[in-house]
């Protein structure tokens, strides 16, 4: 069905911008930041109905 599709979808960006914070930090972290580090994700693509 279309909500399932786009339920697939949801999840697999909510997967993608997840992974990518994930990243962002390991980065920061392995860079030896000496301050907090914050990381915010935005998926900005439209969703494909």
């Amino acid at each position: 069905s279309d909500a399932a599709v786009r339920s697939g979808s949801v999840e697999s960006s909510d997967e993608a911008c997840s992974d990518a914070s994930i990243l962002l930090t390991k980065l920061a972290l392995a860079r030896h930041s000496t301050d907090n580090i914050s990381v915010v994700v935005v998926d900005l693509r439209r969703n494909q109905q």
